[in-house]
């Protein structure tokens, strides 16, 4: 009797240990779909205003225009000035992944009305947030 107690006891503490985990993934992915999420729907209209929350301090962008690292400010009037240049049509994400670090990537097309673009883009958490590091635009041909 005292067995079978015992087995009912450990498989119930066992069930509770998996829903707290897959609780901590599903959290953990939220905020990874969420910021990803926002930046996306940002490129599709071409809105630095509505990137500015999910950008890094510190920000490497590459344009048509520009290829430097630059701050957070310099990083929105860049971004501003190329979406004014190639007015967003749409963009969509083409694959999204983790890398081994930890750090989150999308690449992904951005169509604008004077041509198309690879868009990579690369997330770092600080804390428990993502941030946009990367963001680089590569005109196609």
């Amino acid at each position: 009797m005292f067995g079978m107690i015992f087995a009912k006891a450990l498989g119930m503490k066992k069930n509770i240990l998996f829903s707290i985990f897959i609780s901590m993934i599903a959290i953990a992915s939220f905020g990874q779909d969420n910021t990803q999420k926002n930046v996306k729907s940002a490129l599709q209209v071409g809105s630095s205003r509505e990137i500015a929350p999910y950008l890094a301090a510190s920000v490497e962008v590459k344009t048509d225009k520009v290829e430097s690292t630059m701050n957070k400010n310099q990083a929105m009037v860049v971004l501003k000035d190329f979406f004014r240049a190639h007015s967003p049509k749409s963009f969509e994400y083409n694959h999204l992944g983790e890398s081994p670090s930890g750090s989150l990537y999308g690449i992904g097309t951005y169509q604008a009305y004077d041509g198309s673009f690879r868009v990579y883009l690369k997330y770092t958490k600080v804390g428990t947030t993502f941030y946009l590091d990367t963001i680089e635009f590569t005109k196609e041909n």
